[in-house]
């Protein structure tokens, strides 16, 4: 706070001390989400793109645009509760056996696989890769 506002107060226009800078959380200048005066954001009225509000770049968890397990807008990981809510065959198949993938999430979209020969080689796969990662633990100098 400047001293001019420490002696005679603020001069506000709208939330914003003309002076000192200073914010106040009274008569913002609402665009949306975001006040257009001091930055400040607000959970209403937000610009949806999908999972991201394009004025604020807050992100919501539903409308992903996932590609494998990665959201292409926001970034963010998928979990085993999306992969639940999934029903399209093809994203399925593709993080079922995609190997860079977390075998927790590979085995979740397997168990939903309409295919369910893939299914079974996939989930036998998997065990297979946490069989032979045990046994070279067992086998390692660390035992």
């Amino acid at each position: 706070m400047g001293l001019s506002c420490k002696l005679f107060g603020h001069k506000w226009n709208g939330c914003q001390c003309t002076k000192c800078g200073k914010t106040r959380d009274e008569q913002h200048e609402w665009d949306g989400c975001v006040c257009t005066r001091c930055g400040k954001n607000r959970y209403e009225q937000h610009k949806w793109d999908g999972c991201k509000c394009s004025r604020c770049g807050i992100v919501r968890n539903e409308q992903h645009k996932w590609v494998i397990c990665k959201c292409s807008r926001c970034g963010s990981e998928m979990s085993k509760d999306d992969i639940e809510k999934l029903s399209d065959q093809f994203l399925l198949t593709k993080i079922a056996q995609n190997e860079n993938t977390k075998r927790l999430l590979r085995k979740a979209a397997a168990e939903k696989l309409a295919d369910q020969t893939l299914a079974k080689q996939v989930i036998s796969s998997i065990d297979k890769e946490i069989e032979d990662e045990y046994n070279r633990f067992l086998t390692s100098d660390g035992v």
